[in-house]
């Protein structure tokens, strides 16, 4: 059985805008399809028997693989396959907010943040806050209805944390709807000292709401890596935006690759095959890194590790650099993506402790953060 990866490549090269072209005679020779990052689909060859998709939301290239796939054939997404990434690029953003202190950790447990929704992402981003004891409430009123146990909050209520994350999908109608989610209505309620991160989909922050009100007013600072219209960024609200990244939350090499393994174990099954590989063994291996007590002891130290695998402002600097050069903007945010750099989740970094820490406070936090932990007798 053949199987066409579908990507956003053409002839080696990033497709114009992450449009992808494939002619009928490539997938008529094979029975299925693995479709990344596209946002249309050629026809369903005739002998095609199953159909994947990667990505956390799947919104057009779902519905149009739902609708138009022919009985029986098999259609299966990689949702969460990138969440944990997200939920790391949330909190190299939370931390950042106060990246001069002496001790970051410490000033960000003061802080309350707002998770808006709590799927993949949101529950990624409720573990990674628990690491490092922040307070955080939850808000997500369609797994409220569905009896979910957590104790969700109102969107009333969780517009009155210091840090608002928006991590829902782009739903445009029907009861649920979160286009335009943070409306004017909600940003009314918002102060300059609060922040919003949005992390999911364009359109859930109403940019010219925001843009309208901040004429007259100061408004919260903003962290974005999604936006109305992408590729096509309004100027205004770049500009405005304290921290800017072309939609890279999750692109970790983790998160990627746990995409393709998905597709690769749920195809084995399908096939009726045996898994014949694992995750771990295609991950490269970062070289290990000794601390000294002294170290452990450092209240940079987990920023700092969290700012060696990813350090938001890198991309913002990047990001930004591009922008002012650019002569077509759509192009330059879809390079960005296409040429953006391997990037490591903290579950790659392999961290040696003092045997003498390792029942410490911060030996806890760097295992509840994901941290790769062995023991060094060496302090």
């Amino acid at each position: 059985m053949d199987v066409c990866l579908l990507a956003p490549t053409l002839n080696g090269a990033p497709a114009s805008l992450g449009m992808c072209v494939v002619h009928d005679n490539i997938t008529n020779m094979c029975n299925g399809m693995i479709v990344h990052h596209i946002d249309t689909m050629p026809p369903y060859p005739v002998e095609t028997q199953m159909m994947s998709e990667h990505g956390e939301h799947l919104s057009a290239i779902h519905q149009q693989a739902t609708e138009s796939a022919p009985v029986g054939v098999d259609h299966a997404g990689t949702a969460g396959c990138n969440a944990v990434a997200v939920a790391e690029f949330v909190i190299s953003a939370l931390l950042s907010l106060n990246k001069d202190a002496d001790d970051p950790v410490t000033v960000l447990q003061t802080l309350t943040v707002a998770i808006v929704g709590a799927g993949n992402v949101g529950t990624a981003l409720s573990k990674k806050l628990d690491a490092l004891k922040v307070s955080y409430y939850l808000c997500d009123p369609p797994l409220a209805e569905l009896g979910d146990e957590r104790d969700l909050v109102s969107l009333e209520s969780a517009l009155a944390a210091d840090v608002i994350c928006l991590h829902v999908p782009l739903i445009q109608e029907g009861k649920h709807s979160t286009e335009g989610l943070i409306s004017h209505k909600a940003l009314q309620q918002l102060t300059e000292k609060q922040v919003v991160i949005n992390a999911c989909r364009g359109g859930v922050l109403d940019e010219q709401a925001y843009l309208a009100m901040a004429k007259h007013r100061t408004m919260p600072r903003l962290i974005l890596d999604a936006w109305c219209d992408e590729p096509a960024v309004n100027d205004t609200i770049f500009a405005s935006a304290q921290l800017a990244t072309p939609h890279i939350a999750g692109h970790s090499l983790e998160g990627k690759a746990r995409g393709s393994f998905m597709v690769y174990e749920w195809l084995t099954q399908l096939m009726e095959k045996n898994i014949q590989i694992h995750l771990k063994d295609v991950l490269p291996v970062l070289p290990t890194i000794t601390l000294t007590e002294s170290q452990m002891l450092d209240p940079q130290l987990i920023p700092g590790l969290i700012f060696t695998l990813y350090d938001i402002h890198r991309d913002d600097r990047h990001f930004r650099q591009l922008m002012a050069h650019s002569d077509n903007v759509q192009d330059t945010f879809m390079l960005f993506r296409a040429n953006y750099p391997v990037r490591r989740e903290f579950s790659a970094q392999r961290l040696n402790i003092p045997q003498s820490m390792q029942h410490s406070e911060v030996a806890r936090m760097l295992e509840n953060l994901e941290f790769s932990l062995g023991i060094s007798k060496t302090n």
